[in-house]
């Protein structure tokens, strides 16, 4: 069987290789070969079959990785190894990152990253296309953050993939997935939301029971001193200066809405506020029943609703 680097050829039930010009390549003794079809990243390398087990060697017959794995295949640039149902990794070059211990490893799914996520029952990590380990089995969360539409969107207009990990001690912090970089460090309790304004990315962070918004150089906006801030139905493509953005807070038990300078637009009295439009009307409740205001604190249907 012909193959782009050569012919696959059988003896005694036993499989070799030939290069194009009929010299052995690697010897008539596996039960299975098979030349990787993954461009120039693996050429020269070939995933071979002894027994039920898989291992890839070279073209000068070295050993790159033991033939001791059920399964065998690439994912990125890097040998995935499976044993008992437990993933592992190998560099193309026969280094062994990480003997099979993990429940799974998944891709990034942000286009132009090549980011493995390495997943267990308890910790994670990541690394990188070339094998750098980039966390360690350091982390219990890896996800992405949702945006003012409750949509989940890892790149920002100014360039930032974000990337939402916590760590083993229960701290978040954000990562930049292009840069390979943690530019928001590890020193929250939560990070649940990102909303974008004037080239600015603005996080919803939570320390302890408290909530506040940071900015994506971790510099704070609004102090965290708020039981709750929803970012909902926030408008990203309006002229207004990121200073007027309103958003509903809760403090002390009863909710208000605040600008990100931090004055207060309603004042904390109401059981609940939802916005409900881009343009800044909200859905306010007082006891039982509901009315109609804006952002100027004017009523502008006294209702009373029921909802």
């Amino acid at each position: 069987m012909a193959f782009g680097s050569g012919f696959k050829v059988t003896k005694n039930h036993k499989v070799g290789w030939l290069d194009t010009k009929g010299k052995e390549i690697l010897p008539v003794k596996y039960d299975e070969i098979y030349d990787f079809s993954d461009g120039d990243e693996f050429q020269n390398l070939y995933k071979v079959k002894i027994d039920t087990l898989y291992g890839v060697v070279d073209n000068l017959g070295k050993t790159i990785v033991p033939a001791r794995f059920e399964h065998l295949f690439v994912r990125g640039k890097l040998f995935m190894t499976i044993q008992n149902s437990k993933w592992g990794v190998y560099t193309k070059e026969g280094v062994k990152l990480y003997e099979p211990f993990m429940d799974y490893i998944s891709q990034s799914n942000t286009e132009g990253s090549y980011l493995l996520f390495l997943h267990s029952a308890k910790r994670g990590g990541i690394i990188d296309e070339k094998g750098n380990k980039l966390f360690d089995n350091n982390l219990i969360r890896i996800d992405y953050l949702l945006n003012e539409d409750g949509l989940y969107n890892p790149i920002t207009n100014n360039g930032i993939y974000c990337l939402l990990l916590e760590n083993d001690k229960g701290k978040a912090g954000i990562f930049d997935e292009q840069k390979k970089q943690l530019i928001i460090p590890f020193e929250y309790d939560g990070i649940e939301q990102k909303f974008e304004k004037n080239n600015r990315t603005y996080l919803l962070a939570r320390k302890g029971k408290k909530y506040g918004i940071i900015t994506d150089q971790n510099k704070i906006v609004i102090p965290f001193e708020y039981d709750a801030i929803s970012f909902d139905k926030l408008q990203n493509n309006s002229e207004e200066a990121s200073a007027a953005i309103e958003v509903a807070a809760k403090k002390l038990g009863k909710w208000g809405v605040i600008n990100f300078s931090g004055k207060v637009l309603i004042p904390f009295e109401y059981t609940s506020i939802r916005k409900v439009s881009e343009y800044n009307l909200y859905k306010v409740k007082k006891g039982n029943t509901y009315c109609l205001m804006n952002g100027s604190n004017k009523v502008l249907n006294p209702g009373p609703f029921d909802d």
